[in-house]
C-alpha cells in the first residue's frame, strides 16, 4: 500500500458517517499523511534568487523558501515531503 492508498482509506473512514468527522486529531492525522506524498519544489525565477551559486526553491504546500538542490527530503517549514527527481 502506498501513501495515496492509505490517505484514501483515512478519508473514507472520516466520511463513513452521515456527518463527516472533523475532530482535531483526525484532521491532524489526515494532514500529516497528506504531507507524506512527495511534491516537487518550485524553483524561483532568477529575479527572486537570494544566494549566489545555488538555487532557491519554494515549498508547494506552505510557500516557505529554502536554498540548494536535494539538500532536504522534507520542507524545513511544514514537513512536506519533497521530490527532487528530474531537477534542472
Amino acid at each position: 500500500m502506498n501513501y495515496k492508498e492509505a490517505l484514501d482509506l483515512v478519508k473514507d473512514a472520516l466520511h463513513q458517517y452521515r456527518e463527516p468527522i472533523y475532530d482535531e486529531p483526525a484532521v491532524m492525522a489526515y494532514s500529516a499523511m497528506e504531507k507524506q506524498i512527495p511534491e516537487k519544489p518550485i524553483k524561483l525565477p532568477e529575479s527572486e534568487q537570494h544566494m549566489r551559486y545555488t538555487d532557491t526553491y519554494r515549498c508547494p504546500t506552505c510557500g516557505g523558501n529554502f536554498s540548494g538542490t536535494g539538500v532536504a527530503d522534507y520542507c524545513y517549514h511544514c514537513g512536506q515531503r519533497l521530490d527532487w527527481g528530474e531537477q534542472e
